[in-house]
């Protein structure tokens, strides 16, 4: 049998018409980088929607709440807890790509997911800021009127339901006061000194509530079984 041979043409030095076909592990070798780099943009873009759909519907809950006439403050409060730790999520999912993600790979993607989770961060930081301050006013408001409230009455001794109810009250003031706290040292880190002056007046006035309320209770709340 006589065999063919295939005459191939040179252009210019290179062969034409020649295709070359790689087996799998030898695409995976020659191509681990640019898998790598897709797999690294698929997951980015899979926590981007996660984390943006978590932050609407929470958005959503919080202002369903605040709508309440008497506004249910331990459910707020847990609320924003959820998205103080949506926040540090989305922080470390900063982290991660700063320290993963070359300025190689930022040109290759069709998205710059940095600056994207970095906008999505600043909105969830924003959002937390103004419902602490929102929940303060509230909180203000009612603490004026409980003091005109125990102006006009002599001083009694409390009663177990009153005791209780101030513990309540203490828990979540010291709930706020922990979130904004870490909310200050976030902003303060990005150097976000003009939000920091609200910050501070929300803190000053939780510390004086707080001391009130832990007077108020006194040796009746060591007495309190």
């Amino acid at each position: 049998m006589s065999k063919s041979t295939k005459q191939y043409s040179y252009f210019d030095g290179h062969i034409a018409n020649l295709t070359i076909r790689f087996c799998q592990d030898c695409k995976k070798q020659l191509f681990n980088k640019s898998l790598i780099m897709k797999e690294s943009q698929l997951e980015n873009n899979n926590d981007l929607i996660l984390i943006y759909n978590q932050f609407k519907l929470l958005q959503l809950k919080i202002s369903k709440e605040f709508q309440n006439v008497n506004l249910n403050l331990m459910k707020l409060i847990e609320l924003i807890g959820k998205l103080e730790n949506l926040n540090k999520l989305t922080i470390n999912k900063i982290q991660s790509i700063e320290k993963t993600q070359t300025q190689q790979q930022q040109q290759t993607y069709k998205l710059d997911y940095l600056k994207l989770f970095k906008s999505l961060n600043q909105s969830i930081l924003t959002n937390l800021s103004e419902n602490l301050t929102i929940i303060r006013k509230y909180q203000q408001q009612q603490q004026q009127q409980q003091q005109q409230q125990q102006q006009q009455v002599t001083k009694h001794i409390l009663t177990k339901k009153e005791i209780r109810e101030l513990r309540e009250k203490l828990m979540v003031l010291n709930e706020q006061k922990y979130m904004i706290e870490n909310l200050y040292k976030d902003f303060k880190k990005q150097r976000k000194f003009n939000d920091l002056h609200t910050l501070d007046d929300n803190l000053n006035d939780l510390n004086d509530e707080i001391n009130k309320i832990e007077l108020q209770l006194g040796d009746d709340d060591l007495s309190f079984s």
